[in-house]
């Protein structure tokens, strides 16, 4: 075979994968896999329950065109007293976290595709064409760009001294937080087959933890890039492409000494986060971050479950299933509940002892894709048409 034969190849091969990467483009926000033999189901209608709490609008405010009606995971950041949101043509925006005045606004030109983050008087933003773009917290000053090596579809973190950047080509990328500048760069092996998205790195006592397409969860050091360690949390099952996705697309959670990541058609497990050893792990499906509280790890399971999951033993407490089908977003714990919004952009509360409806309020009728945020007094919401809002219970 010649080169030129080769190169052909091996082209049509990235042909029939971007194909592919195309066809499932959406499977985060469907109920694709609903069924115990991946038939799609119809959402559940809206469960009737009787509101044992008493909800307030505190604040309304628009980012925008919100999510353009893109499939964007657009979640807001808090720092101190300054919420920050962009919405997917790359306008950003800070708001008073008590009143919704606004503080400041950046029009950055390219086409946002994930969270925010906003730490150490950093705001940062990543892009489809895989811009990372660096601004002041307090000013919206853009201090920096960079670009790394694909779409950014999670939050870009920092501790200060590193930027963190986990692109949809399975890099993750360390920039110097004061510059931009590229430090290091570690590529984790994909599958042919993925969700479209991508877990955001927790950085904790120097090291960097990420999920991955392929089920396996890494730690870097996060000054160098040197691997630390890796364990896989699933192995891909079935015949088909389709039943063999075990995507990680959660932000690992950190609680005392114990790691939590949970994967889509692979396992709920708990870590050793400095080794990586696996202390249990119970088969679960999801392609949300988790929500903890009251001893219970809380997940939203691809089929529109909710589950609370004992964080000793992975034993299920307690499962909410009347939200089947209503491709919810991650789950939040707020007070005595678990809140987690649906594709009618209701927010519905749960309570996080037994796992009964206490209340519900709509706040954007585009839906809402984005896990929401709690500061413990107040929740922020940001719908899919770009309504930022402010909810707390009376």
């Amino acid at each position: 075979m010649t080169s030129l034969q080769k190169q052909n190849n091996k082209s049509r091969f990235q042909q029939m994968k971007l194909a592919l990467l195309a066809s499932v483009v959406l499977l985060g926000g469907c109920s694709l896999f609903s069924g115990s033999g991946g038939e799609t189901r119809e959402p559940n209608k809206l469960p009737e329950i009787t509101n044992t709490i008493t909800l307030e609008k505190v604040w309304s405010q628009s980012v925008g065109n919100g999510a353009d009606g893109k499939y964007l995971n657009l979640r807001p950041a808090l720092s101190g007293n300054t919420l920050v949101a962009a919405d997917a043509e790359g306008l950003v925006k800070a708001f008073d976290r008590d009143t919704g005045k606004s503080l400041w606004a950046t029009e950055l030109e390219i086409p946002a595709s994930g969270a925010v983050s906003a730490n150490r008087g950093l705001v940062l933003v990543g892009s489809l064409n895989g811009d990372v773009a660096a601004l002041s917290l307090e000013t919206g000053k853009e201090l920096w760009r960079s670009t790394v090596s694909s779409e950014v579809l999670s939050a870009p973190v920092t501790d200060g001294s590193v930027v963190i950047v986990h692109s949809i080509d399975e890099k993750l990328t360390g920039l110097n937080a004061s510059s931009g500048e590229k430090i290091w760069e570690q590529s984790v092996s994909q599958p042919v087959l993925r969700l479209r998205g991508a877990s955001t790195p927790l950085m904790t006592g120097g090291l960097v933890i990420d999920g991955f397409a392929n089920g396996e969860v890494r730690a870097y050091d996060a000054a160098k890039g040197v691997q630390a360690w890796d364990t896989r949390i699933a192995a891909p099952k079935g015949n088909s492409e389709l039943e063999r996705l075990v995507d990680i697309e959660g932000r690992p959670l950190l609680i005392s000494d114990v790691l939590y990541v949970v994967g889509f058609q692979g396992n709920i497990a708990a870590l050793d986060p400095a080794t990586g050893r696996v202390r249990w792990a119970r088969e679960s499906s999801s392609y949300q971050s988790m929500a903890a509280g009251f001893g219970s790890l809380y997940v939203a399971m691809a089929n529109g479950w909710v589950s609370a999951v004992d964080q000793r033993t992975g034993a299920t407490n307690w499962r909410q299933e009347k939200l089947e089908g209503r491709r919810l977003s991650g789950p939040v714990t707020h007070s005595s509940y678990v809140a987690v919004g649906d594709y009618e952009g209701y927010v519905h509360f749960i309570s996080q002892v037994d796992g009964q409806f206490a209340g519900r309020i709509q706040v954007d009728s585009d839906g809402l894709r984005t896990q929401l945020l709690s500061d413990g007094e107040l929740l922020f919401a940001y719908g899919n048409g770009g309504d930022l809002v402010a909810l707390k219970i009376r």
